[in-house]
């Protein structure tokens, strides 16, 4: 069975993880911003990044509004609303949930691997 600790432990990692990825994009907007507005003639690689970033939003638009994906790749960025910013904060918090939880298992492994060798 799993105890309470380690699912607190995973949680609690896992939303530390996600604090940790929002920041992350929080400069990489800053970076992106800053590359537009000084037209310094950088790679769009911050755009980019930012651009895959958002692919699990239309993804989540298309399961729930079933909108063809040319239709919806091609208009999608114009029209980002409150629906959108929720369900990538959700599928994100989840992954970041899911990534603690596998680390939380590789760290036990490795901890009764180095104890057996003990």
């Amino acid at each position: 069975m799993i105890s309470d600790q380690r699912v607190l432990t995973v949680i609690t990692s896992g939303l530390k993880l996600f604090v940790a990825f929002c920041g992350a994009v929080v400069v990489l907007i800053g970076f992106s911003y800053i590359v537009e507005s000084t037209n310094a003639g950088l790679s769009r690689l911050a755009p980019w990044v930012l651009e895959v970033l958002i692919q699990p939003a239309i993804m989540i638009r298309r399961w729930f509004a079933e909108i063809p994906g040319a239709e919806l790749s091609y208009h999608y960025y114009g029209v980002i609303g409150v629906f959108d910013y929720i369900s990538l904060i959700i599928f994100y918090v989840i992954v970041c949930i899911i990534l603690a939880w596998c680390w939380v298992i590789i760290r036990s492994k490795i901890s009764r691997v180095e104890k057996s060798l003990a």
